[in-house]
């Protein structure tokens, strides 16, 4: 039960390690660009952001394309994180509709879609807005989450390379 918690708190540090990176630097860009009408006080992107704004992210992409490749076709992510839990902890079986498994269900569904909407919104402020001045940890976190995406998709629909011989 522990591990439990601890684990759950452990995704949601992250989650708001990342909505706070990701806000911080769209909202210097858009300060550096003069997009506002007030005088911008925002401090530049500390070393700190900038490491959660690519490491995190990088870690949170990667647990999206995991989740999604365990998902068969007619099951929900969530359903798919249950099997796991249940699986590796053979002893406690989830009762279904119990409180841990309808938390399992919202936090899954948390995650997945604030990675697809922070990462969706760096990718138009960065390739759609066309700035003048670039934040290169900004662009950084645009391509990367787009190659994510891609391979997300992938793991999603269950896309393979054909093989040859067939």
């Amino acid at each position: 039960m522990f591990r439990f918690y601890f684990l759950s708190a452990f995704v949601i540090v992250l989650l708001l390690m990342y909505v706070y990176s990701t806000a911080h630097a769209l909202l210097f860009y858009l300060c550096i660009n003069d997009k506002f009408d007030f005088v911008c006080n925002l401090h530049p992107l500390t070393d700190g952001v900038k490491w959660t704004l690519t490491f995190v992210g990088g870690l949170m992409s990667t647990l999206v394309i995991s989740i999604l490749a365990i998902t068969t076709s007619k099951q929900s992510p969530a359903t798919a994180i249950i099997q796991v839990v249940e699986n590796y902890n053979t002893e406690n079986k989830l009762d279904p509709g119990s409180t841990q498994e309808k938390f399992i269900t919202l936090l899954t569904n948390i995650y997945l879609v604030v990675w697809f909407v922070c990462g969706l919104t760096i990718v138009c402020f960065v390739f759609f807005l066309n700035f003048s001045i670039d934040v290169p940890e900004l662009s950084s976190a645009a391509k990367s989450w787009t190659g994510m995406a891609i391979g997300a998709a992938y793991a999603l629909f269950g896309i393979k390379p054909a093989t040859e011989g067939k």
